[in-house]
């Protein structure tokens, strides 16, 4: 993987996954997600890039073109068809979320302009999203149901990693609190997500959704509390 000196990179706070790193332009929201816009490159062999040199690849491509609490409330509107029981309530253990190859329609009822393959350049080369192939990011077909289950042991983990790396309670209730309005803002838009896991395909590793801008620019979404950053 091509690394830049000093740059950090963001691993999944439960499986180890990278995910991210800062040399993406990476915005926090509502202090609990990073959101981080994607481009697409073309696909260059199996070698991965952290970011680095991204504005060249993006620029290479415009050339070639032209040529809260844990629980979700069961009433909310949000919800839609998701079954009563929000993501922090306690009952059944989770559902592993399913993995999928890139070519896949994971997730929700998106357009396939947030896949993981994007198009064709003009010369007719094949285009990646940047980050979903930096990272080697995996698909994951889940519906809006299944991923309510998953939420639930998801969140529970994190609560633990966090008191394991030395967080307070207080900032354990301030990650549930905040992660639950997160959650039904994803939610309303849940049909318009496609979601990513690291490459391990760890059933317990973070859902990022893939959404598109009104702009038409496809972005990511990471939960910063599910996430340890390394330095290189």
């Amino acid at each position: 993987m091509q690394t830049i000196a000093g740059m950090i990179i963001y691993k999944d706070i439960l499986t180890g996954d990278e995910l991210i790193s800062d040399s993406y332009d990476m915005k926090t929201v509502d202090n609990i997600v990073y959101e981080v816009d994607c481009a697409p490159i073309p696909q260059e062999g199996n070698e991965l890039d952290s970011g680095g040199d991204r504005t060249e690849a993006a620029a290479s491509v415009s050339d070639a073109s032209s040529d809260s609490t844990e629980a979700v409330p069961s009433n909310s509107d949000a919800n839609g068809d998701a079954s009563d029981t929000g993501p922090g309530d306690s009952g059944a253990g989770t559902e592993a979320p399913v993995a999928v190859s890139s070519d896949s329609g994971a997730g929700g009822d998106s357009t396939d302009s947030v896949s993981s393959d994007v198009g064709v350049g003009g010369d007719g080369t094949k285009l990646v999203n940047n980050v979903v192939h930096s990272f080697r990011l995996q698909p994951v077909a889940i519906d809006k149901k299944a991923y309510l289950t998953y939420m639930r042991g998801y969140i529970r983990h994190v609560k633990e990693a966090l008191r394991e790396h030395g967080r307070t309670e207080e900032e354990v209730k301030a990650f549930e609190t905040t992660v639950n309005g997160y959650l039904k803002q994803l939610l309303a838009k849940f049909s318009e997500c496609k979601f990513y896991t690291g490459e391990s395909k760890n059933p317990d590793g973070m859902l990022a959704p893939l959404r598109v801008r009104a702009d038409g620019t496809p972005y990511l979404t990471f939960i910063k509390p599910g996430l340890i950053d390394m330095k290189v």
